[in-house]
């Protein structure tokens, strides 16, 4: 079910886009649960797009040091690469939080929810849309005809 989810999703983004021009808008509320979840699971970006080799994170990595901390885990049913942290502690507390990588700060990042990736299962934070998918496409089919 929640792979159906996010392939509507995708279809919905897209399909946004092309009637737009320009890419749908997500925003960020609620709070960290401090469940660690985040940093057990995470899904590295660059250029918009979930990274798939060993190759591509050594290019990041190279660009910054930071995200050395990852260590690959896996890889998700598409391909990409998955990586865990490896300064979460036990209590689920990062143990270099005051220098962790943007991506650590950014999440959930909107741009993850864009190539594909979904905010983790339980996480206190959500995604959200200021736009009523209905009425841009309302407006756009009138425009059209």
């Amino acid at each position: 079910m929640r792979y159906f989810l996010r392939t509507i999703r995708i279809a919905i983004e897209r399909l946004f886009r092309r009637l737009t021009g320009k890419p749908h808008q997500y925003f960020r509320i609620g709070r960290c649960r401090r469940c660690g979840s985040c940093c057990r699971d995470v899904a590295l970006t660059v250029g918009g797009r979930k990274l798939t080799t060993q190759e591509e994170y050594e290019s990041l990595v190279s660009e910054d040091e930071r995200y050395r901390i990852f260590v690959q885990k896996g890889v998700d049913r598409d391909g990409a690469l998955l990586f865990t942290c490896r300064r979460l502690d036990d209590g689920n507390r990062c143990t270099v939080y005051s220098d962790r990588p943007q991506v650590c700060i950014d999440y959930p990042d909107p741009d993850l929810i864009r190539c594909g990736t979904d905010v983790i299962e339980g996480c206190g934070f959500f995604l959200v849309s200021p736009h009523d998918f209905h009425s841009v496409l309302k407006e756009e089919m009138k425009r059209i005809r």
